[in-house]
């Protein structure tokens, strides 16, 4: 600001200069005895504005002014971050009881820890006498002095024969092919190989044997299928009904085939075999057999 002053300034006193060397020069005017009270003399050419003033103090604070218009409410800002979490408040004062129905009954809890031991209770009273339990027995006496011959009783009566405890066994086979179309046909056999008491227990032409005495029994059977048949079925049975079964399926080949029972029988029961298809046995090679004998 003070820069533009006296530019002004300088710019104003050129002027002036320019002015003073264009017009004539002044002639000197005579001094006239004028009235120093009453007349004045011509108007002089105004000066050259001074320089400005430096700024002066600061003035008193103004009046305050009147409350303006409220301002328009500003956009909302965004959601601030949670705050730390604050101590917990004072415990409030103890509610009035509530008039609400009661709950469900929840789910029985699992057992507390064991309580500590308790004291030790007062003795009871003494209980009633106890009955004493016989006591050992005694070491045996001495051995008496014989007595008299006393007198002879009647006859007993004859007791009933006992069975005889000869060994049962046997074994039969067969020296010829046999074919069957039944389930139901005996197989016979051709001869014994060994019988006990004697050969009577077993009839070689239906291969029945039947039982001399009561008591358990094995019974063995193996026989050779024929190459010519599908398959064979073999059944050992107790009077009349079967007691196991065994078979072999292999078409156009050979196959052996066996079995064995422990057979619990009463004096005359019978035991046979019975078979369907076809199997094979010789002089020379005897594939069909049958064994038992009483444990």
């Amino acid at each position: 600001m003070q820069s533009c002053v006296v530019i002004l300034l300088i710019l104003t006193v050129a002027q002036f200069t320019k002015l003073q060397a264009t017009q004539a020069p002044i002639e000197p005017v005579q001094e006239v005895s004028t009235c120093k009270v009453c007349c004045q003399g011509a108007a002089a050419v105004p000066g050259v504005p001074g320089v400005p003033g430096g700024a002066g103090p600061q003035g008193p604070h103004g009046l305050s002014g009147t409350k303006g218009e409220p301002g328009i409410p500003g956009t909302k800002g965004e959601t601030g971050d949670d705050g730390a979490i604050g101590k917990p408040g004072p415990r409030g004062l103890k509610g009035d009881t509530g008039t609400g129905t009661q709950g469900v009954t929840g789910q029985k809890g699992n057992p507390g820890p064991d309580g500590p031991r308790g004291v030790t209770g007062n003795q009871g009273p003494r209980g009633l006498k106890g009955r004493a339990l016989p006591g050992l027995d005694g070491v045996p006496g001495l051995r008496g002095l014989k007595g008299d011959v006393g007198v002879s009783g009647e006859k007993g009566r004859q007791g009933q024969a006992g069975q005889s405890r000869r060994p049962i066994q046997f074994t039969v086979r067969r020296t010829s092919a046999f074919s069957s179309s039944l389930d139901t046909t005996r197989l016979p056999f051709s001869e014994f190989v060994t019988a006990s008491p004697d050969t009577t227990i077993l009839d070689l032409n239906t291969g029945t044997f039947t039982a001399p005495r009561t008591g358990f029994y094995v019974f063995m059977f193996s026989a050779l299928k024929s190459d010519d048949v599908e398959y064979v079925r073999l059944h050992l049975n107790k009077n009349g009904e079967e007691v196991v079964s065994v078979h072999t399926v292999s078409p156009g080949n050979y196959d052996q085939l066996s079995g064995s029972a422990v057979v619990e029988l009463e004096s005359g029961d019978t035991v046979f075999l019975t078979m369907f298809g076809s199997v094979q046995s010789g002089k020379t090679y005897k594939y069909t057999v049958f064994s038992g004998f009483i444990i």
